[in-house]
């Protein structure tokens, strides 16, 4: 329930999102074309590396953690999928308090890279934790934590990428 909220209140607020029109050139280019010239345009970026490296890691990291939870939470008799559930609604709340705390909160840009790696530690710790610890309650406040600064550092991310590629691309 609170996930299909999430969903409608994200899409609502798309509508005051203003993306410029852009002039393009009519060029025939072939999908093969266009993914190296791509490539070769984040490969002259170390920025661009070291950003694309850390997300790598990260799902790498994350996809064998979420893996690993739901045989965890099935056979382990104090948590249970009803909890896999719970955990998953706190998940959402999670990505819905970073959500609301980049809206409210000014980041200035000389702060950005470092509110990243800060976002990013602090996402891969929570996993972590969430992923050993045997009280429910203490799973929950890591889902929240890791899952409000996952949204933090995606964002970041997904800005800089737009910021930096040229707008004839």
């Amino acid at each position: 329930l609170i996930n299909g909220i999430s969903y409608i209140f994200s899409s609502i607020s798309e509508l005051w999102i203003n993306v410029p029109r852009v002039q393009r050139k009519k060029a025939k280019v072939t999908f093969k074309e266009d993914f190296i010239e791509g490539l070769k345009f984040i490969l002259k970026d170390e920025g661009l590396v070291r950003l694309l490296g850390i997300c790598f890691f990260i799902n790498f990291l994350f996809g064998m953690i979420r893996v690993s939870m739901i045989p965890w939470f099935v056979n382990s008799s104090h948590l249970g999928m009803e909890r896999y559930g719970i955990l998953n609604a706190f998940q959402s709340v999670g990505l819905i308090i970073g959500m609301i705390s980049l809206s409210v909160v000014k980041i200035k840009s000389q702060d950005k890279y470092r509110l990243y790696l800060i976002s990013v530690f602090i996402f891969i710790i929570g996993i972590g934790l969430e992923a050993v610890l045997n009280n429910f309650i203490l799973i929950l406040i890591f889902a929240v934590l890791s899952f409000g600064f996952q949204f933090v550092f995606n964002t970041l991310l997904n800005s800089t990428l737009m910021l930096k590629t040229p707008m004839e691309k």
